[in-house]
């Protein structure tokens, strides 16, 4: 990946911005999440279901399926990004939705389609800073650089009335590069009440999945399972498949570290360990393919963390500073907010033997 994407003066375009800890205390009901999808206006993939269920184990039996993303839009702000069948971009690739999508208004911030896409040039730290009316933010990777889901609802400061619904997703842009910081940002914002705005989110949440960003110092992008730069002492963790299978690895790249977990069986399982970072120890694991989303309790607080696709595996990868010591359990959530499985850390806890 070379370049980065511009940060060009669209700023203006976000009302409220956004959040930046991982930790957040009592984070979430299922409400909190995406929320269950009641439309069928967007076609889905078809994609197995698990109905596995034990004494420790609680699983529901239908895994509701990710959008298909038909078609690609290239914007000159340096990213590339997926978009539904049945839906268009308009030539910037700032407005997507279901057909047709009007061009904005030059030098407003309107919104024509469901979700939209720019690059802020507020660096990633004042970008993803908490807001009032914060519900739920997830730490995750895209392509390699650190990012954060939030989901939130207006206060009715900004430019949405209160209780609007907003779910947006802050890329970090400025990671190593020379040229100024920037952050970009795909949301989604309820601003007409649609009853299909947990669609709207449902797509917007794939959209953001597959992004293709060229910006700088992105290391090993296609392994990265865990970044996090600024506040602390940095953490980047990759993928790092083991010679004997089934075992999953993961490495932490400031000092080398690493630790592997047993295999996951299940599409909504969980398998994770911990390892010594030098600054503190650090959870590492895998999910199973269903999991869109992990709330780790640790106890006084929750964690979100958004898994990333790990390489050459069905699986997804995800890393958090923590001890595994301060962990109870670990919820595993669908694409759309809902829960698939709740595992004891006594299920979870899983690091290999050989």
């Amino acid at each position: 990946m070379t370049g980065r994407a511009g940060g060009g003066g669209r700023g203006g375009r976000i009302a409220t911005v956004v959040a930046a800890a991982v930790l957040v205390a009592g984070c979430g009901s299922d409400g909190e999440a995406s929320g269950p999808s009641s439309s069928t206006s967007i076609p889905r993939s078809t994609t197995s279901s698990s109905s596995t269920t034990t004494a420790a184990t609680t699983t529901t039996t239908s895994i509701p399926d990710r959008p298909t993303l038909a078609a690609s839009c290239s914007s000159p702000d340096g990213f590339s990004i997926r978009y539904p069948d049945g839906w268009e971009a308009v030539a910037d690739c700032s407005q997507f939705g279901p057909a047709p999508v009007a061009l904005p208004a030059p030098g407003t911030d309107e919104r024509t389609g469901s979700v939209v896409a720019h690059v802020d040039s507020a660096p990633f730290h004042v970008a993803s800073r908490p807001g009032q009316g914060e519900r739920n933010r997830a730490a995750t990777v895209v392509d390699g650089l650190q990012a954060v889901r939030v989901d939130q609802v207006a206060s009715g400061a900004g430019l949405h009335p209160a209780g609007t619904r907003h779910v947006s997703w802050l890329v970090d842009l400025a990671i190593g590069v020379d040229d100024g910081p920037g952050t970009l940002v795909v949301d989604v914002v309820d601003v007409d009440g649609a009853p299909d705005f947990s669609d709207r989110v449902v797509a917007l949440d794939a959209m953001a999945r597959s992004l293709d960003i060229e910006a700088g110092d992105a290391p090993e992008s296609d392994h990265v399972v865990a970044r996090q730069e600024g506040g602390g002492a940095p953490l980047t963790v990759v993928a790092a498949p083991s010679a004997s299978q089934p075992s999953s690895c993961l490495r932490l790249l400031e000092d080398d570290a690493i630790a592997c977990v047993e295999a996951v069986d299940a599409d909504d399982g969980v398998a994770l360990t911990e390892l010594e970072g030098p600054a503190g120890p650090v959870i590492v694991g895998i999910a199973g393919a269903d999991a869109f989303a992990l709330d780790l309790d640790l106890g006084d607080r929750t964690a979100s963390v958004l898994p990333v696709p790990y390489a050459g595996r069905p699986s997804r990868g995800f890393a958090l500073p923590g001890g595994v010591d301060t962990l109870e359990s670990v919820t595993v959530r669908a694409i759309d907010g809902s829960t698939l499985a709740s595992h004891p850390v006594g299920d979870v806890r899983r690091p290999a033997t050989g």
